[in-house]
């Protein structure tokens, strides 16, 4: 049984490389596609995910990490400022922030390498969780003097 030709001297060109198509998966054949932020799609695959509108070139859209596209009628508003969000939407759960708003509850400052911790008490950057929790287990290691009345 013969193996395959394997030659790591002749790399495969960019043009090569199958690419799959954001919106359904499959592989983007020769011909017109879309592509925004090294991400491509079948030109009649370019939807917003939420209400399924196909979107052109022209479009005022958001690009969420997941790959999925939102127009600008389905966009979000922020949970801080409440605008409209227009370029970067940061979701945490149920919650989306503009990248202006998107600040540490603790210390305000932003939030640039969406590094943080989300609690009940809202967001914070991993330098002042980390600083509460550590005042936390300082809290609960405290052994708690007895009081006057305590003599067994």
């Amino acid at each position: 049984m013969e193996s395959p030709d394997i030659r790591p001297e002749s790399p495969l060109d960019q043009e090569d490389i199958p690419f799959p198509c954001m919106g359904c998966g499959e592989i983007l054949e020769e011909g017109k596609a879309f592509e925004l932020s090294g991400q491509r799609w079948h030109i009649d695959c370019f939807r917003c995910s939420t209400c399924n509108t196909l979107l052109d070139s022209d479009a005022h859209l958001l690009l969420l990490g997941d790959g999925s596209l939102i127009c600008s009628n389905c966009t979000y508003s922020c949970n801080s400022c409440g605008d409209k969000i227009e370029d970067l939407a940061i979701l945490t759960g149920d919650q989306a922030f503009c990248a202006q708003c998107f600040r540490c509850r603790n210390c305000k400052k932003k939030i640039e390498n969406l590094r943080y911790a989300r609690t009940s008490q809202g967001i914070f950057c991993m330098d002042c969780h980390e600083s509460l929790m550590q005042r936390r287990r300082k809290k609960k290691q405290v052994p708690r003097a007895k009081g006057r009345g305590d003599r067994g």
